[in-house]
């Protein structure tokens, strides 16, 4: 291992980043780590520059004998030695890049770990060399051939990346060309797809505002005073990657890179080490992989050490230490070293990528598994793209978010991870029925953490399907459990299929139902009968949560199912809530069940008119005799009434408020209060007194025109 320059590291390397490297990311200077790292460059070269000046001082006092002042100079160099800014590791590939001719003097290398700093430092000696009229010197120390299309510093497996690198040093001739690169007629349309060409031109931005407006000299201290400890491995098809920080000064990178440092010390065994670095370089690659791919801001390593953190907590959790953090703190690194170790990171590593691996083979089983890829972007998004405290109190009722995202994702890995400790093998189907059951409790708000590992263990004890929390659960459980292996996959998919519906997946504050209130697992059932509830519930809601308000109007011919909500002072109905009203949570009479059993997919404006024209049958009579007012008291009956005679009764929205008293403006004998079809509130416009409503429908003569339909159906 040799400390060296970025001068010394060009006269012998051709440095290659390989495909299989992360790409370039620092230019999104995220953390603001440019803004750290150009400002720690900066205090470097100020003390440099420091110690030239003070050199030449010395040899002045010294020629007059000044020694008592050499020696305070002296004292005051003793920090101002080159930027070291840590570790660099390369190997040798097992063949010739066959880009350069064969050399004894140089020699191709790929990068294995130093490529964000090596590639910041790339560009800003380009564009340092541009404004301090050096890039002929840029040229001869990259060996930038433009007709050969080659440098010493190339993404060349990345022939895009490669590409713009050669496009940009042929074409750049200003500072302003840094700041307008995607405006030049060479700038090709597809640049705009490769992550590290847009991480470059923002990087290249920062490094103009840093240093436009800075005193020469940058590019001769960037090439012969930042140096590298440069650690060069044998010959390998992969090399091993070693643990490197950003700078002397300490600034990590990553919480994945410090924790491996820490446990990498304390490994003396050889082998063990490289051991523990392969793997570690297949845990950071499985992030590389599954990384959102469509988001060129989007960091595997964010994905790694967000499931550190989220292993760690889990850890603490079965510990049961208690160090809780707010929910607005950091997961210091501390913590992760605190509750993991190689071994555990290694496990839950197993288990995640387990699932990744599987699932396909899972799916092939069925004919129905979209909730599968649902899942799997939910477990995508809590690694890559959103940050949880995994140290929140499990008890604090205020971080339900944290709580729901807990329960499912740790106890999915917990399940395997006690399969694997009490050496039984993965079972295919038990553990995705177990990431099913799951994935309904998630939708269903579960927060229940203290409970996971209980809960946890006696499904892998006894079974997944014989830890039930809900009567919803057990019911189908045990119908699947006394199924065929002939028919079980088929049954699955169908009874998938309804669970999926955004009405039925969501069961918070309706009891975790999800199935139940559609099917009869007591009753004989047929994947004939099941393909109907499916077909029947979808005519009616589609694949949205709000049905065409004429359901609601047949609803209130078959009983009362509307909520009342606040505000409390008047009654204020809501016949909005279809999680409600499908699982009959509001009626007393099973109004949906009933109204479902007996739909057969008819059009819903004829089965309307049926209901209304039985009801108007039922009170002929009462209507014919009656003089003023119609003869009802119920308050369904009256919304019946208003039914019939307004077309657009909830025009205004799928609320019903009575609010004042009344005795003059009202259609029926029990109405004491002034109705209202609302939104939800008084707020703005929108809302409409069904009486007057009536009137304007029928010509200010309600009653007249009801006795006409009773008529008319005679």
């Amino acid at each position: 291992m040799k400390e060296v320059s970025v001068e010394e590291l060009f006269d012998n390397y051709n440095f290659f980043v390989p495909e299989i490297q992360r790409e370039y990311v620092w230019g999104h200077n995220y953390r603001e780590i440019l803004d750290i790292f150009f400002n720690d460059l900066k205090e470097a070269k100020s003390n440099s520059s420091a110690t030239s000046q003070n050199q030449q001082k010395i040899s002045e006092l010294a020629q007059k004998g000044e020694y008592d002042k050499i020696k305070e100079l002296l004292g005051q160099m003793e920090d101002s030695h080159p930027m070291n800014i840590g570790f660099l590791y390369s190997y040798e590939p097992n063949y010739r890049m066959d880009i350069f001719p064969d050399s004894e003097i140089y020699h191709d290398v790929y990068l294995i770990d130093g490529q964000q700093r090596l590639t910041t430092l790339f560009l800003m000696l380009f564009y340092l060399s541009i404004k301090e009229n050096k890039k002929d010197e840029f040229i001869q120390m990259f060996r930038f051939n433009k007709e050969l299309e080659t440098i010493a510093f190339d993404y060349r497996v990345r022939n895009l990346t490669h590409r713009f690198i050669i496009d940009s040093i042929s074409n750049i001739s200003t500072l302003d060309d840094f700041k307008e690169v995607d405006l030049k007629t060479w700038y090709l349309q597809e640049y705009a797809n490769d992550p590290t060409v847009q991480a470059v031109l923002k990087a290249f931005r920062k490094i103009d505002f840093h240093f436009r407006n800075e005193e020469t000299g940058f590019f001769e201290f960037l090439k012969d005073k930042v140096k590298f400890w440069h650690f060069k491995t044998e010959k390998t098809d992969q090399g091993e990657e070693l643990y490197i920080t950003m700078n002397s000064r300490g600034k990590q990178l990553e919480e994945n890179e410090t924790v491996r440092a820490k446990f990498f010390e304390s490994i003396d065994d050889e082998k063990e080490l490289l051991k523990w670095s392969a793997k570690w370089e297949e845990w950071q690659d499985f992030f590389w992989i599954h990384r959102d791919k469509s988001n060129s801001l989007n960091s595997a390593d964010q994905g790694f050490n967000e499931f550190l953190k989220s292993i760690a907590g889990l850890q603490s959790l079965k510990l049961e230490s208690g160090e809780y953090l707010e929910v607005s703190d950091n997961i210091p690194s501390s913590k992760l070293l605190k509750f993991l170790s190689l071994d555990i990171i290694n496990d839950y590593f197993e288990a995640l990528q387990y699932l990744y691996l599987k699932k396909d083979e899972f799916i092939a089983y069925f004919e129905y598994s979209e909730w599968i890829e649902s899942c799997f972007d939910f477990i995508n998004e809590i690694l890559f793209r959103s940050e949880t405290n995994w140290f929140i109190n499990p008890q604090d009722d205020l971080r339900a978010r944290e709580r729901r995202r807990m329960v499912f994702f740790w106890s999915i890995l917990e399940y395997l991870q006690f399969k694997k400790q009490n050496q039984d093998d993965w079972d295919l189907l038990e553990v995705f029925r177990l990431v099913r059951v799951y994935w309904l409790r998630y939708n269903n708000y579960d927060r229940k953490v203290n409970n996971i590992i209980e809960r946890i263990t006696y499904a892998a004890e006894f079974g997944v399907w014989n830890q039930n929390d809900t009567n919803d659960e057990e019911k189908r459980h045990n119908f699947l459990q006394n199924l065929n292996s002939e028919t079980i996959f088929k049954f699955e998919s169908s009874i998938w299929k309804i669970e999926d519906h955004p009405l039925n997946l969501n069961g918070y504050q309706v009891q975790n139902i999800n199935i139940t209130h559609l099917v009869d697992f007591d009753s004989k059932l047929t994947l004939k009968s099941l393909e109907k509830v499916n077909d029947k519930f979808r005519s009616l809601f589609g694949s949205s949560s709000t049905p065409s308000s004429d359901l609601n109007t047949i609803l209130l011919f078959y009983g009362w199912y509307a909520n009342k909500v606040s505000p409390y002072y008047y009654s204020n109905w809501d016949f909005r809530n279809w999680r409600r009203i499908v699982r009959d949570f509001d009626s007393k009479k099973k109004v949906f069940k009933s109204f479902f059993d007996e739909y057969n997919k008819e059009d819903l404006t004829e089965i309307l008119k049926q209901k209304q024209d039985e009801f108007l049958e039922i009170h002929s009579d009462e209507i014919a005799n009656c003089k003023d007012l119609a003869p009802f008291t119920e308050l369904i009956d009256i919304l019946r009434v208003y039914s019939i005679l307004i077309p657009k009764m909830w025009k205004h929205g799928r609320f019903i408020a009575d609010y004042e008293p009344t005795v003059i403006d009202r259609l029926c004998e029990g109405e004491k209060t002034v109705l209202y079809n609302t939104k939800g509130n008084f707020r703005g416009y929108g809302n409409g007194q069904l009486w007057y409503m009536c009137k304007d429908a029928n010509d200010d003569n309600p009653i007249g025109k009801l006795k006409e339909k009773v008529n008319e159906l005679v």
